[in-house]
């Protein structure tokens, strides 16, 4: 499995834990080789882990290599514990977002989103390494805010 897919279903995964709240931003790196990625709650200022994945381990901790969504999900745990703290909720919109982009682009796909540093506006997400052309349109904001 990419490492990029594996986090996206890893944040499913929490999802399901109780960590509704969690968010997932996802881009390529200016070059286009690299799938980059940042874990965040927008409601708060906790900062959670961010960089670009090629074709490495997502996240290596203690040389324990996480391979399955599960194991990578119970390492964001034990690593994050105060960007999980504040991920405990219900965001029913989004995760149904993710649900409908991971289906969409089984078995392997990724999203990506604009970044910062690139030019132009673009007004929805697209999919990658996958056979679908679906466009989504980008994440639905927490329920509140607009």
């Amino acid at each position: 499995m990419h490492p990029g897919r594996l986090l996206i279903e890893a944040v499913l995964a929490l999802h399901a834990g109780g960590y509704g709240k969690l968010r997932l931003g996802a881009g390529l790196s200016p070059s286009g080789g690299h799938w980059r990625y940042r874990l965040h709650v927008l409601d708060s200022n906790t900062r959670g882990p961010h960089g670009s994945i090629g074709d490495s381990s997502v996240f290596d901790w203690g040389g324990e290599r996480c391979r399955t969504p599960k194991e990578l999900a119970s390492g964001i745990q034990r690593q994050f514990p105060d960007l999980m703290a504040a991920a405990i909720g219900d965001d029913a919109a989004y995760r149904s977002w993710l649900e409908a982009i991971v289906e969409a682009s089984a078995p392997d796909g990724l999203f990506i989103e604009l970044w910062d540093n690139y030019e132009g506006k673009c007004d929805h997400v697209r999919l990658i390494n996958c056979r679908s052309t679906e466009t989504f349109p980008h994440a639905p904001p927490p329920a509140g805010m607009s």
